[in-house]
């Protein structure tokens, strides 16, 4: 299956404009904002370039981080605990991933550094097992497809398969695995372990009780108006939380946007599987189409910042993440 027909992702350069640090001007100044855990922005600040990565790098070590990044003007500024600093141009960029980070220089630390966090797993990377071609389509040429008729149905289906990759994958890596509980719901509101959510937030995770929540209307308009394996496409990408939560990755007060673009990967992994491994779906160019279209509706509206804590990335940029995790499976997520 060729993807270069309809894969319209449109690559684009950083062009990073350096600050000098030496030649910031003492006596110029800009707004100071340092950005949250949560996403969100403190009050600006008013002072110079240096005065600025002086007040980031206090509040980096008042919080007891490893680094902290903030904003001074059209630029973002991340700062170390061990007071190294640098800059990127954010003229453009709509990912932390995308700025391009030149060093400046360093600056006096004026409170002991923070204890480092705990490491993360990491994600795994080794390629995905190859399987005799022979016996795996022999064994899918014994399998009768059949075409869902109903929400419950497909998601019968998808839950299963999801399920059963990642089942897969975890043993090939040696990782402990737990099938999450699955919820289809048409209430109005439902009572998760993470607190009560209305059926307007739509599909989401909770990792209090390991549970994937979709409200019937949301998922049966999506089904409607994009076709089956776009359904199929959210549930994995719902999932993508899941694999995130079991290897420690999840609420470690990192980028939403990256966790969201990682789920979308791990959704085109998915895929991948769905494509050419697994025994109860059958997927064409169109049903490819379907789950990525289902990604490029969802992007953030024009304008949302990246460092936004609802960011989940463009529409470009989360076809892109699902396209990589299809032509290169979870390696590349």
């Amino acid at each position: 299956m060729k993807l270069n027909r309809w894969r319209w992702m449109i690559v684009t350069t950083l062009v990073v404009l350096l600050i000098p640090w030496s030649a910031a001007g003492a006596q110029s100044t800009d707004a100071c904002r340092y950005i949250n855990l949560d996403g969100s922005l403190s009050g600006a600040l008013y002072v110079t370039l240096e005065g600025c990565a002086q007040a980031l790098l206090d509040e980096t070590v008042r919080l007891r981080q490893a680094e902290g990044v903030g904003l001074y003007g059209d630029y973002a500024l991340r700062v170390t605990s061990s007071g190294e600093v640098y800059a990127a141009s954010t003229a453009g960029a709509t990912s932390v991933n995308q700025l391009n980070w030149q060093f400046l220089g360093t600056i006096a630390v004026s409170a002991p550094a923070p204890v480092q966090p705990t490491p993360i797993p990491p994600t795994p990377v080794p390629a995905v097992r190859p399987q005799t071609a022979s016996v795996t389509e022999a064994n899918r040429n014994q399998v009768e497809g059949v075409v869902p008729t109903s929400l419950e149905q497909i998601f019968d289906i998808a839950a299963e398969d999801i399920n059963t990759f990642w089942i897969e994958t975890f043993q090939e890596y040696g990782y402990p695995y737990r099938e999450p509980r699955i919820v289809l719901h048409d209430r109005s509101q439902v009572s998760t372990g993470c607190g009560t959510a209305p059926a307007q937030v739509g599909p989401f995770y909770c990792s209090a009780d390991h549970s994937q929540y979709y409200p019937f209307r949301f998922m049966d308009g999506q089904w409607k108006q994009f076709g089956d394996f776009a359904v199929v496409t959210i549930i994995a990408h719902e999932w993508g939380h899941t694999i995130q939560s079991l290897l420690g990755a999840l609420n470690t007060g990192g980028y939403t946007i990256d966790l969201e673009l990682q789920a979308d990967c791990f959704a085109g992994a998915y895929a991948q599987y769905a494509n050419s491994r697994s025994l109860n779906i059958r997927l064409d160019e169109s049903d490819i189409r379907e789950g990525a279209v289902a990604l490029f509706n969802a992007g953030d509206p024009d304008g949302t910042p990246w460092w936004d804590s609802q960011a989940h990335g463009t529409g470009d940029q989360r076809v892109q993440a699902f396209v990589d995790g299809f032509e290169q499976g979870v390696s590349a997520c």
